[in-house]
């Protein structure tokens, strides 16, 4: 009986972990992440910790991992350039 209870203790933190790490929704963390349901890649803006979306607010898909790459990339860059631009900014103050 105590094996029944280990055996199911142990499925339910497997699962848990599996949901973690392949449900977007429940994924903490950045960058690009693989959605099993949907078949396509999704992309986590690092700054706000928020879902890249289309205009009209769904999630934006990529089908292929470049795009996706490319896509993660250039959020990487604009959020680098605005922090040496606040940087610079503030240098010229001190």
């Amino acid at each position: 009986m105590a094996q029944d209870g280990i055996a199911v203790a142990r499925a339910a933190r497997l699962s848990r972990q599996a949901v973690r790490e392949l449900d977007p929704a429940a994924t903490h963390g950045y960058g690009i992440r693989w959605d099993p349901a949907a078949r396509c890649y999704r992309v986590r803006d690092e700054q706000g910790g928020e879902w890249l979306r289309d205009g009209d607010g769904t999630i934006r898909a990529f089908v292929r991992f470049e795009a996706a790459n490319g896509e993660w990339l250039r959020l990487r860059r604009e959020h680098l350039e605005a922090r040496v631009r606040e940087a610079n900014w503030a240098s010229r103050w001190n």
